[in-house]
């Protein structure tokens, strides 16, 4: 199975760099290889659409706000879930694609090759500064999320189990 993982978020805007900082750990620790390829849709987002032709799934990261949940709680959306969402929103700006709008845009690029089996895993965040500071809570949040995905990508197992927080 291809796997693409795939990182939203700002780098300069404290918590929001959770989703880059968790794709460099992972990257570190799984490299890319002909079944693993990661992509940090921070800027280059469209770019980045086209290059995700092939892969069978889809791991989605980024922070989240307004959850009403703690700093550092881990949300995970399996495909099901994020088929019933409600269409992306068609307002896109070049440093800014919300990753339902990069799945909306996927899924017309993509046509037929588009993965079912798509998980988004999102950090609860609340500080979103500008600066580069990733909170204690969200790193450890990230921490776990790395070792998750790590284990998801070295396993043979064919679709995400439920991460516990």
């Amino acid at each position: 199975m291809r796997t693409a993982v795939l990182a939203f978020g700002n780098p300069i805007r404290n918590d929001d760099g959770i989703g880059p900082h968790v794709l460099a750990e992972l990257r570190r620790r799984v490299p890319a290889n002909e079944q693993v390829s990661y992509f940090d849709l921070g800027s280059a987002a469209f770019e980045v659409i086209f290059a995700l032709r092939g892969h069978d799934r889809f791991l989605i990261v980024d922070a989240v706000t307004s959850s009403g949940e703690v700093p550092g709680t881990l949300f995970e959306v399996p495909a099901e879930v994020i088929e019933q969402a409600p269409r992306a929103d068609p307002v896109v700006y070049l440093h800014g694609l919300k990753w339902s709008q990069c799945l909306a845009y996927a899924r017309r690029i993509l046509g037929d090759a588009y993965p079912r089996d798509i998980t988004v895993y999102l950090v609860a965040v609340d500080d979103l500064d500008h600066d580069m500071r990733i909170s204690p809570p969200v790193l450890a949040a990230g921490a776990t999320l790395v070792e998750r995905l790590e284990a998801l990508l070295c396993s043979t197992a064919d679709s995400p189990a439920t991460i516990s927080a």
